[in-house]
């Protein structure tokens, strides 16, 4: 059988090869008009390299020479530093999973949007700039912040039409046919599919890339509203 700190050195090198390889060719194409060969290829194998292999075979590399203490100071120095290097890979190795907490907001995380929770109501508040009325029930609160833009979704109950009507006084929202660019698109409290007929749209554009959206469901009482910034 092979030895296992040969095992563990050759392994570390050829990872490390790798990871430096890929990142030398991922920052010249980014600063530079240098093509590389390989540029075509770059983005899946950079994300092999750094989102795969180099956590995967760090952690088999550490199963394979656990138990080997014959290590010279020159090899510790050289695991340490390799280490070390192959920490950024294991940063971005997590980006994955915090995109998707981030996006997703899985369980637990959606017991934050209601009903009724704290984090809603000072939503409400910061969203629509008002206090929460005793007429508004039922509340539910999401925000998105991937990738640089801002989704804000709010929905509740409310019994008091002339409420719905200050607010879409207030926003300065004028009626509209259109259902917003993300439409029905969100969690499951949010606006059916398809869109219930007679419900009350409200639109008002701002900034490119900016809107607010507002559906009025009066026969069920229940309020939509959508804000969206780039």
């Amino acid at each position: 059988m092979p030895d296992r700190s040969r095992i563990v050195l050759v392994g570390y090198t050829l990872l490390d090869a790798l990871v430096g390889f890929v990142a030398l060719c991922m920052l010249v194409e980014m600063t530079s008009s240098v093509r590389i060969p390989l540029a075509d290829y770059g983005a899946p194998i950079g994300m092999i390299a750094f989102f795969f292999l180099a956590p995967v075979v760090t952690i088999t590399l550490w199963f394979v020479g656990r138990r080997h203490r014959a290590w010279t100071n020159r090899q510790r120095r050289f695991l340490l530093l390799s280490r070390l290097a192959l920490f950024p890979a294991w940063v971005l190795s997590c980006l994955p999973i915090g995109l998707f907490v981030l996006i997703l907001q899985p369980w637990p995380l959606t017991l934050m949007h209601g009903p009724d929770t704290e984090h809603a109501r000072e939503a409400f508040e910061r969203q629509l700039g008002r206090g929460l009325p005793a007429s508004v029930s039922d509340l539910y609160y999401r925000a998105d912040g991937g990738w640089g833009d801002a989704f804000h979704k709010l929905r509740f109950r409310c019994d008091d039409a002339s409420f719905v009507d200050d607010l879409v006084r207030e926003l300065e929202l004028a009626p509209t046919d259109e259902t917003g660019p993300f439409g029905t698109e969100g969690p499951s409290w949010w606006l059916p599919a398809p869109v219930p007929e007679g419900i009350q749209r409200f639109h008002r554009g701002g900034p490119p890339g900016s809107y607010w959206m507002l559906w009025f469901d009066a026969e069920e009482g229940l309020v939509f509203f959508e804000h969206w910034s780039a």
